[in-house]
């Protein structure tokens, strides 16, 4: 007979032994304090909970039970990856798994980040693997043809924005885990300094 706590992450409540527990908060100590001095610490904190929290729930869902054990913990610490372990391999990125549990499921977003009007042709280009640019031709020439506008309309009432870190990594098909928030941030970093450069 194994002592539970009852913990809430972002809004989820979960039942965890207490030896999870330790091995979990251990974890995320870790992970608030590596990311402690970045501006944005307390947004890609959260983005890591609300993914943990997601992952805890597949699992618990999964194996049709009501308590994490530290088994659960550990599946799930070692699939988001360590704080000191930012090692990227390229060749992984650029892979889309198949839909699964705890596999990254490319899905359609609006890339406002990457957009000359609403973020749709660089979305799509992102889903079906084909740079923007191209996507945009092709909206130009329907443009001509006179579906264009009505059809991007409806494209962007229907497409959800890509808002949170996830969301983008999803959007690109890249693993979500610490090593990829990580890296998003840095992007952010350098998109704003690339922007300031031009705007000076």
């Amino acid at each position: 007979m194994n002592k539970t706590i009852i913990i809430n992450i972002n809004g989820t409540v979960f039942h965890i032994e207490e030896d999870a527990y330790e091995v979990l908060r251990t974890y995320m100590t870790g992970v608030k304090r590596h990311f402690t001095y970045t501006t944005d610490s307390e947004e890609i904190v959260t983005d890591i909970e609300n993914r943990l929290a997601e992952m805890f729930s597949e699992r618990l869902k999964l194996d049709h039970k009501q308590v994490i054990i530290i088994d659960d913990v550990e599946f799930v610490t070692e699939k988001m990856g360590a704080v000191d372990d930012f090692d990227i391999d390229e060749e992984d990125q650029t892979i889309c798994l198949s839909t699964g549990a705890y596999k990254t499921e490319k899905k359609l977003f609006r890339d406002t980040e990457d957009s000359l009007v609403g973020g749709v042709c660089s979305g799509i280009g992102h889903y079906f693997g084909v740079e923007p640019k191209w996507i945009r031709l092709i909206a130009i020439i329907t443009l001509f043809m006179g579906i264009g506008i009505p059809v991007y309309i409806i494209l962007w009432l229907v497409i959800p924005k890509a808002k949170t870190r996830v969301d983008k990594m999803a959007m690109k098909c890249e693993p979500i885990n610490i090593q990829n928030f990580k890296k998003n941030f840095d992007e952010e970093i350098e998109g704003l300094k690339s922007g300031l450069k031009r705007a000076s």
